[in-house]
């Protein structure tokens, strides 16, 4: 989409440069700076799939008028696979937007953490929830958490959650080096 306006928006340019017109190309070259610049990517960490997800994912949190906090430390590349790294984060963030959208707009809120230490690699999600009520029926089938579970395993790890006083955390711990 952007690649299309920005073909045409070149193409006014030269007309325009043609004519010239030259305060009008400088304005047109000025909102095409603006809107380029608008759609480079937070650089939460050293690794781009991350950056990527949590990226899509604060767009959504704004639009739901989610508070998002992310503190990374990752240092240097982890040896998680990159399909496994999209998993986690869109796993964690998917299932914390789910449940902080349930509540009152000044009541939501994610923090995301993830940390290296030694050889692990810890990512935890904490998001307001409400209570867990595990005999609701029309729940998900938290095929997210499977696979939180089974990317927990690959690297010799755990993935755990908790629930306490409005708030519901995700954790998991994965071996990181080979």
């Amino acid at each position: 989409k952007l690649r299309h306006d920005f073909n045409n928006q070149l193409i006014t340019v030269y007309h325009l440069a043609e004519q010239g017109e030259l305060q009008q190309v400088r304005a047109l070259l000025d909102g095409i700076q603006t809107d380029v610049a608008g759609t480079s990517e937070y650089n939460y960490c050293g690794n781009s799939v991350v950056n990527a997800v949590l990226d899509e994912k604060a767009a959504v949190c704004l639009a739901r008028g989610i508070s998002l906090k992310i503190e990374l430390d990752m240092g240097e590349e982890p040896a998680i696979q990159p399909v496994h790294l999209c998993s986690i984060f869109s796993n964690l963030m998917d299932n914390a937007i789910r449940a902080a959208d349930q509540l009152p707009e000044a009541e939501r809120f994610i923090t995301v953490k993830a940390s290296r230490k030694e050889d692990y690699l810890h990512i935890k999600v904490e998001n307001s929830a409400l209570e867990e009520n595990k005999g609701n029926s029309r729940q998900r089938k938290g095929y997210g958490q499977e696979i939180l579970r089974d990317i927990a395993l690959c690297y010799c790890g755990e993935f755990l959650t908790d629930w306490k006083d409005g708030v519901y955390r995700a954790m998991l711990s994965l071996t990181v080096t080979q």
